[in-house]
Parts: C-alpha cells; structure tokens; sequence
C-alpha cells in the first residue's frame, strides 16, 4: 500500500515551487437533481489541477480540498481575484 503512495505530502513538498498548480470551475451534473427535474441539471463545482513540468503524462486534476486552500495559498488568491459569479441549472448548449 505505501508503494501507492506517491502523492503523499512528502511528495508534494519537496515538489512545492516546480509544479503548476491552479484552481478551475467545472460544471459537473447534479444526478439526483436531474432525475428530479426531468432535465440536465448542472453545479459549478471547484477543481485543483497540477501540471509537473517536463511530464505530460502527470496531470492531476480533481475536486478541490478544504487544505489545499492553506497548501496553495498564492493560487488560491489569484483564482479568487478571477471568480466569476456564476447560476446553477442547465447550460445553455447542453438545453
């Protein structure tokens, strides 16, 4: 099991400074909403990607953490300052 391991905080921090990390919103499908409405329902939800330089095939993209607020802090910042407000429901595209 430890071998798995390898996106342990270890790992994060002596990579801290050499990865690019930035925060991004997805519109993601509310299952039990859509079932109740009959029609595709969508929340923005925020995500996390890092991008390892050099290594296109290391992206790690998923649902943001509560920590990784106080990990990524500059980022974070930077992704607050660029917020849109934005309504949930169904994208225009996907009606």
């Amino acid at each position: 099991m430890q071998d798995a391991n390898w996106t342990n905080d270890s790992f994060m921090e002596d990579n801290r400074g050499k990865m690019a990390v930035f925060f991004h919103t997805v519109q993601v499908q509310n299952n039990f909403k859509t079932m109740t409405e009959k029609r595709p329902i969508f929340e923005e939800k925020i995500f996390l990607k890092k991008l390892v330089p050099g290594d296109s095939t290391l992206v790690v993209d998923r649902p943001m953490r509560e920590q990784d607020i106080e990990e990524y802090p500059i980022e974070w910042a930077r992704f607050e300052q660029k917020k849109e407000q934005r309504v949930s429901g169904t994208p225009i595209d996907v009606w």
